[in-house]
C-alpha cells in the first residue's frame, strides 16, 4: 500500500464503542475538533476504497483489492467506482459540535462561547483515525510544506459545508508550536499499522502490538470539569484575531 512519501494520485482518480478504531467525523457546517497528529506526513497511507453497502445501508468503506493487492475485485466488476482516501493517526483532544449529538451523553458536553458562537464541547482525548478523500489532503500538505513536520503543534480541523453536502471543504488551523508529549509519543508507537487497518485485518486499538510495547492506558487524562453549569467564554488559541466578525474560523 502506498505511503504519502510516494507519488500521490490526483483527487478523483478511482478505478464504535469500546476499543474499536473510530474515525474523526465532522458532520455539520463549522463543526470542528482539535487534534494532535500522531502520524508524520510521509507515514500517511492512501488507497482506493469502495463504499460498503448492505441492503442499501452504508456500512463503511471496503478496500479495493484490485488496487491494493492486484486481485480480482467484485465491486469493480460490478461497476462500482472506488475513491482514493488517505489514512493517518491523530489524538482527538476535543470536539466542538454545532448541534447536540445523539451519540454523546449530555453530561459529557459543555456549552462554550467561542467568538460569537456557542458550541457544545466534548473532551475526547482518544486516538482516532483521520480519514478522508485525497482531495482534502491539501491543507495537511500545505502545513507540511511550510514546517516540514506535522508533529510540532495542535491543529484545529474544521468542516465548511452543510450536512450531507457532497463537496465540503476542510480547513487546518495551526496552533502554537509545542513538543509532542511523551505519553503521545509512546501512544503513537503502539498504534496499529495503517496498512493492516486499511485492509480490514485490524479493527481494534489493542491489536497494534505486544502488551509490552503498548502503554497500560490509551486515554490521556481529561481536564477537570468546572462545577458551575454555565456557558464558558474562552480565549480560542485558534482564533483569527484579524477577523471582524469574531468568529473562530
Amino acid at each position: 500500500m502506498p505511503k504519502m512519501g510516494k507519488e500521490i494520485p490526483p483527487a478523483g482518480t478511482g478505478g464504535g464503542g469500546g476499543d474499536f478504531i473510530r474515525n474523526i467525523r465532522l458532520i455539520n457546517d463549522r463543526e470542528s475538533c482539535v487534534i494532535r497528529f500522531l502520524t508524520e506526513h510521509d507515514d500517511f497511507f492512501w488507497e482506493r476504497f469502495h463504499r460498503n453497502m448492505v441492503a442499501g445501508d452504508f456500512r463503511g468503506f471496503k478496500v479495493c483489492v484490485k488496487s491494493a493487492l492486484g486481485q480480482a475485485c467484485e465491486l469493480c466488476d460490478d461497476g462500482d467506482k472506488a475513491g482514493t482516501q488517505f489514512l493517518g493517526w491523530a489524538q482527538e483532544l476535543y470536539h466542538d459540535y454545532i448541534d447536540n449529538p445523539s451519540f454523546v451523553k449530555d453530561e459529557d458536553l459543555e456549552e462554550v462561547q467561542v467568538g460569537k458562537r456557542t458550541v457544545l464541547r466534548h473532551q475526547v482525548n482518544e486516538p482516532r483515525l483521520i480519514r478522508a478523500s485525497i482531495m482534502h489532503f491539501d491543507p495537511i500538505q500545505y502545513q507540511y510544506d511550510e514546517e516540514e513536520t506535522l508533529l510540532d503543534r495542535e491543529f484545529k480541523w474544521v468542516r465548511i459545508g452543510e450536512k450531507n453536502s457532497k463537496r465540503p471543504t476542510y480547513i487546518l488551523k495551526p496552533g502554537s508550536p509545542s513538543k509532542l508529549p511523551k505519553d503521545l509519543r509512546e501512544l503513537a508507537a503502539s498504534l496499529p499499522d495503517l496498512e493492516d487497518v486499511a485492509l480490514g485485518k485490524i479493527e481494534t486499538l489493542s491489536e497494534g502490538g505486544t502488551e509490552e510495547e503498548k502503554p497500560k492506558t490509551r486515554k490521556v487524562g481529561k481536564k477537570a470539569e468546572p462545577e458551575a453549569e454555565e456557558i464558558k467564554e474562552i480565549d480560542d488559541p485558534f482564533a483569527d484575531n484579524g477577523s471582524d466578525d469574531g468568529d473562530d474560523i
